[in-house]
């Protein structure tokens, strides 16, 4: 504590089946193995944080879904590496400067592999809105082939305090995800865009209630192929919009919370309207945290 230096190390692995993301509407099969090491330094009034970390992604065979192999798509490899600046400016508030790279490995597709470098800026706070905000510009390439694409980003997380019973959050994430439809020679990534707000709200010691909206897009960077209901192959860039609300009512029990939860999602696809959906979703959930 007293070194001003923090170091951390972490493995993980587990086995998943699960839909990936909103592209793919069907569970998966796979194994997950990873590891990252974090190194933070204080400088005086500026910090520097190092990471790198690995992910592996091992998809199952056998299976498909509209025509895509997954096990062919969606096994990887994911190199990263990143660094950060903070420079405290007051006691609540950091600026920060980010930067980072990564690659993105297809065992079963060497064609499809990419690399994403990322600098960007923003602020750190702990005052009345806590939380980082940070905005800057990414690249995507092939490292084999000359498709690219250059784009600004934007990325959000803040929570407050609206006194001694309701917490309120916002989040803003613009990210690039794999996708499972890429048709090979152009990048095989989505562009996936997440608004959403969540209002936490206490109402006696131990029974809490949770509310919830999301608004999603889903824009392939090149062109996909998809299998229709009607067994036809079409080519197009998909363009997705997804709309999510819900809630949930729970109690706690030491460190565990039981709850009774309701979602509703609906998603309507530009290009491929055997993707839209309307569903409601209802059930019950038990969460445990050693803290």
């Amino acid at each position: 504590r007293t070194t001003g230096t923090r170091a951390t190390l972490s493995a993980q692995g587990n086995r998943d089946f699960s839909r990936p993301n909103f592209e793919v509407d069907a569970r998966v099969a796979t194994n997950q193995r990873g590891g990252r090491g974090k190194l933070e330094r204080d400088l005086g009034k500026l910090t520097l944080a190092l990471e790198a970390s690995y992910g592996a992604t091992r998809v199952d065979p056998g299976q498909d879904f509209r025509g895509a192999n997954l096990a062919l798509a969606l096994t990887t490899d994911l190199y990263k590496g990143s660094l950060d600046l903070q420079l405290h400016l007051t006691p609540l508030t950091s600026l920060l400067v980010e930067g980072g790279y990564a690659e993105t490995h297809f065992p079963n597709a060497v064609v499809r592999n990419f690399g994403e470098e990322n600098a960007g800026a923003g602020l750190l706070t702990t005052g009345l809105l806590k939380g980082r905000v940070t905005a800057g510009v990414r690249r995507t390439r092939l490292l084999q082939g000359s498709s690219r694409k250059t784009q600004p980003y934007f990325r959000g997380d803040l929570k407050q305090e609206l006194g001694k019973r309701f917490v309120l959050a916002e989040r803003y994430d613009h990210d690039s995800a794999v996708s499972a439809f890429a048709v090979d020679g152009g990048l095989p990534t989505f562009e996936h865009r997440t608004l959403g707000v969540d209002l936490t709200i206490i109402i006696t010691k131990r029974i809490d209630m949770k509310l919830r909206g999301t608004r999603e897009t889903l824009k392939s960077d090149g062109l996909v192929q998809v299998v229709l209901d009607n067994g036809t192959k079409v080519s197009a860039k998909r363009d997705d919009l997804i709309y999510t609300t819900g809630g949930d009512v729970g109690i706690r029990l030491g460190h565990t919370r039981t709850s009774a939860f309701v979602s509703y999602t609906t998603r309507a696809s530009l290009f491929f309207s055997d993707f839209g959906i309307q569903g409601l979703q209802a059930g019950g959930r038990v969460e445990y945290s050693a803290r």
